[in-house]
């Protein structure tokens, strides 16, 4: 009988060790992401300023303070998106992202230079993803500022975009705020290449500050999928007036 109870309280603890390390495992696991959210403030606007865009402007300034914007990353991945509070109308966070020049969600991989645009579905477009190449030549400062308590490093660059098919464009000047604490090449928008991670990001007509840091104990939002359709981004717009055209 003895022998007996020691077997069974041999058993429980191997039971209660096995859980232990389970559980731990699987917190391992899904504490490697990390949650960067931004809120947006528009830029300087005088010089786009006119009677059409003056209301869309000042729309756009109240649409930031019910938005906010999320990079979530891994060693592996990010994903970019934004989130819009209950009391905003569509119409408004629809207007911001028009200025933040943003249309879906965005998704890059480590180890691939190119950047993954997922439409935001509608009527006529449903598992969109559009293919291209962010191309940014960073020059690096000795500049710096504190951001959420962390020293960052200026670094400034003309973006190009690779439509991915080869042919590039210039497009605008960006300044980014990198913390090499974070041992991240990520930032906004799939911004990045830097030796840290980007905490602010002045992109034209807009400016991403990181508010929060936080560890995620959730899957990570987006899988790359065979159902996907993903195309050049110089071929969305064709693709685009095609489906119209067929409705």
């Amino acid at each position: 009988m003895i022998k007996l109870k020691k077997n069974k309280s041999k058993n429980l603890i191997k039971i209660i060790v096995t859980c232990v390390f389970t559980f731990f495992s699987v917190s391992f696991l899904f504490s490697q992401n990390t949650k960067v959210t931004y809120r947006v403030t528009i830029n300087e606007y005088s010089n786009y300023s006119s009677t059409a865009t003056d209301d869309l402007f000042k729309a756009s300034e109240f649409a930031a303070n019910f938005t906010t914007f999320h990079l979530i990353y891994n060693n592996n991945e990010m994903f970019f998106f934004a989130k819009k509070m209950e009391n905003l109308s569509d119409e408004e966070f629809e207007n911001l992202l028009l200025i933040c020049d943003i249309n879906g969600s965005y998704y890059r991989q480590t180890k691939n230079d190119f950047l993954y645009r997922i439409v935001a579905e509608k009527n006529l477009i449903k598992n969109l993803t559009c293919k291209s190449k962010v191309i940014t030549n960073w020059k690096l400062s000795s500049e710096k500022k504190i951001i959420l308590g962390y020293e960052c490093e200026r670094a400034d660059s003309m973006v190009y975009i690779d439509y991915g098919n080869g042919e590039s464009n210039g497009t605008y000047k960006i300044t980014a705020w990198y913390c090499k604490d974070f041992k991240s090449i990520f930032g906004p928008k799939g911004f990045g290449n830097l030796n840290g991670l980007i905490l602010e990001l002045n992109q034209n007509l807009v400016t991403y500050t990181a508010t929060n840091i936080e560890e995620s104990f959730e899957e990570f939002p987006f899988k790359m999928t065979p159902d996907l359709k993903i195309i050049d981004e110089k071929d969305f717009f064709i693709y685009f007036q095609k489906l119209r055209n067929k409705d």
